[in-house]
């Protein structure tokens, strides 16, 4: 946990709230030397939700996020994730999406989902309380 905490404080450069590792999450996926990390947890059915995507700040740019993308997508048909409005990959997650809409306070993004599944999980999505400050 020590670990992964570090990780997601370094990438973001934010700190994670004390109660986050309180929700276990579905699955993580990480990179063998924690230069990267992706936290998935469960959402409803069988459609899940991509809570944490970081790389470490020494190692953006140099590849690690790709193939932790494509492992992730191994597993997950039907995801939902948010990221702010100046997160600097938001360009890169929009390539990767089936589909993107903007709130007053995210961007929010989704794989496999019909469009009434859609509309029912952003708001619960734009609810989701932040866990990084």
């Amino acid at each position: 946990r020590e670990k992964l905490r570090e990780l997601i404080e370094d990438g973001f450069n934010r700190t994670l709230v004390d109660t986050y590792f309180d929700d276990p999450p579905h699955r993580v996926f990480y990179e063998q030397d924690y230069h990267g990390v992706i936290v998935v947890k469960p959402l409803e059915g069988d459609t899940f939700y991509l809570d944490k995507f970081v790389v470490g700040q020494k190692w953006q740019g140099e590849g690690v996020g790709g193939p932790l993308w494509r492992e992730l997508t191994k597993y997950y048909q039907k995801l939902i994730w948010r990221a702010r409005s100046q997160n600097p990959i938001n360009r890169w997650y929009l390539e990767q999406s089936d589909g993107f809409q903007r709130t007053a306070d995210w961007n929010i993004y989704w794989i496999g989902l019909t469009p009434d599944e859609v509309g029912r999980l952003i708001p619960r999505v734009s609810a989701i309380p932040r866990t990084v400050f």
